[in-house]
């Protein structure tokens, strides 16, 4: 049997950070709320060996989420940006990463649930 590669998503994670470009916000603090798909490489093998070392840990993934969310940043992209390179850096499996990065409630003049990235990285 023959597999495409594997995805595993994460989603709706909420944080909670010191981010934006106001004091108030880095104050504060806002709501954000992260998808994240990661392609993985997959074969059968790997996957009937039932075992952790051969796919993605997404309870690791989400502890390097959460770690980029300690840095405070002014804005949702380099938040983003961070977030895929660790990823990218800390599991080898993974061959792409899409991640979806919401923030809640953005201080604009407008009645807005959210204002959002969207990024991909490739190996």
């Amino acid at each position: 049997m023959i597999f495409s590669p594997a995805v595993i998503e994460l989603n709706t994670l909420r944080f909670r950070g010191l981010h934006g470009m106001t004091t108030e916000e880095q104050l504060v603090g806002c709501e954000f709320v992260v998808n994240i798909k990661l392609t993985i490489s997959s074969n059968e093998q790997s996957f009937l060996k039932d075992n952790l070392k051969n796919t993605v840990n997404y309870a690791d993934v989400y502890l390097c989420i959460r770690q980029a969310f300690l840095i405070t940043s002014h804005t949702i992209e380099n938040i983003a940006t961070r977030i895929l390179d660790s990823i990218l850096k800390q599991f080898p499996l993974v061959i792409e990463a899409e991640i979806k990065l919401e923030k809640l409630n953005p201080p604009i003049s407008a009645d807005c649930h959210s204002a959002a990235i969207i990024l991909k990285a490739k190996r």
